[in-house]
């Protein structure tokens, strides 16, 4: 008697594909965690996607906090600081993951103590790296904060 294997592609690429909702699903949550925190609108997040921050000192804070407090959430910063490019990998579309690897890895925030001030730092490296994903991942991140209000 002799034994056959039988691979099920399909099957492989469910597991990538809930995975994949998975990490969108918790990018979700912190967002609108983050989003309720800093009291800042959806316009304002929006203006941000765009590198638009507000000029008001309060609530360019508010923004850069915002951004840490979504990095800590989804994995990408620990609470001391610390950055993980292979999160930021794990957190995009399958098509941008080696791209987002090669970009997290330039994208530290290194030298810089406050957390709110790295997060944003982080950010913006990324935005400078590939401004057209950045912005288009931003803006649809940033949709479904009101697709669930």
């Amino acid at each position: 008697m002799q034994t056959k294997f039988h691979f099920r592609p399909c099957l492989c690429v469910q597991v990538a594909a809930d995975a994949e909702a998975d990490a969108t699903a918790a990018v979700q949550r912190a967002l609108k965690k983050c989003q309720e925190t800093s009291k800042l609108s959806v316009d304002q997040l929006n203006q941000a996607c765009m590198s638009t921050l507000p000029s008001d000192e309060t609530q360019k804070r508010a923004y850069k906090c915002f951004a840490k407090c979504v990095q800590q959430r989804v994995g990408i910063m620990s609470e001391e600081g610390k950055i993980d490019p292979e999160r930021s990998r794990a957190l995009v579309h399958p098509s941008q993951q080696e791209q987002m690897k090669a970009i997290a890895e330039k994208c530290l925030g290194d030298g810089e103590t406050d957390l709110c001030e790295k997060a944003y730092k982080v950010d913006q490296c990324y935005n400078k790296e590939n401004e057209k994903m950045y912005q288009e991942n931003c803006k649809n991140l940033i949709r479904t904060i009101t697709k669930e209000a």
